[in-house]
């Protein structure tokens, strides 16, 4: 999430709450808050205050509502409309080969994928694959050729160029291995992603 929508969220949290706040204080003046609420009422800026946040929530309910009903949806399978009949390709296949191209590399472990398929037309593909290397030797340029490898590979799959792959060593054998052979204290998992557009 990028910071200026996290922002906004933020801002259309707290004006969503302070403003329902507000408003139910006035609306059922409890007991112990008449006292409150009748002076929030007296008060020159309340008006102004309460307009200001109820707009920022309305504006934010339609920010909402318009995202929904833009966004793309995420498909299930990648399905293909020709003159012969209909052909899908479901997101197991294209996991499977991702796997299969990260693995042909010696030491190799994919531990997981996750792949994302958006929009029907046009559809984009996104890859996220967690790999366990034998070592921590030159995985920045490992990383780069399985990225290159996994959406070539995929892309002669579906037809569809990917958009995205993204790598993370989430350990390293060989060393974990080391360690415990030397008793030394366990040490944190190594995090190194990748990511190309």
């Amino acid at each position: 999430m990028r910071k200026i929508t996290r922002a906004a969220m933020i801002v259309f949290a707290l004006a969503t709450c302070v403003g329902t706040g507000l408003l139910a204080t006035l609306w059922f003046s409890w007991d112990p808050l008449l006292p409150f609420a009748i002076w929030l009422a007296r008060m020159g800026w309340f008006d102004a205050a309460l307009l200001v946040l109820l707009s920022v929530t309305a504006l934010g309910v339609a920010a909402m509502l318009v995202a929904a009903i833009a966004a793309p949806g995420r498909g299930a399978q990648l399905s293909l409309e020709q003159e012969g009949g209909h052909v899908a390709i479901t997101k197991e296949a294209i996991s499977s080969t991702a796997t299969r191209t990260i693995e042909s590399h010696r030491g190799m472990t994919c531990k997981s994928t996750r792949v994302d398929i958006r929009g029907r037309r046009n559809p984009r593909i996104r890859i996220r694959a967690k790999v366990d290397p034998s070592s921590n030797v030159g995985l920045t340029t490992l990383g780069t050729a399985m990225q290159r490898e996994v959406a070539e590979s995929v892309g002669a799959l579906a037809g569809y160029p990917v958009e995205s792959v993204d790598i993370t060593f989430t350990s390293t054998s060989g060393a974990s291995m080391a360690a415990r052979d030397a008793h030394a204290a366990p040490h944190p998992a190594r995090m190194t992603t990748l990511t190309t557009a």
